[in-house]
């Protein structure tokens, strides 16, 4: 008997974990404007092809607003926090010319001023935010 409640508070307990953590990503994220510190696709950093030059913002309701102030640019987009399959995934749905990250990206790490994504799906594609 003992066992099994050990087995339901640790499964409720992992379970748990998870909707922590899309909280506590979002909750960062939505905290100040953020660039990207890495973008690559199979290896390949694309970081500086445009990418790094953007300040993100999320504003912690699902809308994410991606600017180049200096060239009046402005990319507006959604994000979603989910869990599918017991893995935390953030799912971004950006326009031209950011739609390459469109994705469900799993949440590999997150610190203060850090959030590490990897792709969910067949491509080998890594996304790193840095706080500003």
């Amino acid at each position: 008997m003992r066992v099994l409640i050990l087995f339901f508070a640790l499964l409720f307990a992992m379970s748990g974990c998870r909707k922590m953590t899309l909280n506590k990503t979002e909750k960062r994220l939505s905290d100040g404007e953020w660039e990207i510190y890495l973008y690559s696709e199979n290896g390949v950093n694309l970081t500086d092809k445009g990418y790094s030059e953007y300040t993100f913002t999320f504003d912690g309701s699902g809308g994410i607003n991606a600017r180049i102030p200096s060239l009046g640019v402005n990319v507006v987009g959604i994000y979603e926090m989910k869990i599918v399959n017991k893995v935390p995934l953030m799912k971004i749905i950006m326009y031209n010319p950011l739609e390459n990250l469109n994705e469900d990206w799993e949440i590999e790490e997150q610190h203060k001023a850090k959030v590490e994504l990897r792709s969910n799906n067949t491509k080998s594609k890594r996304l790193v935010f840095l706080k500003k």
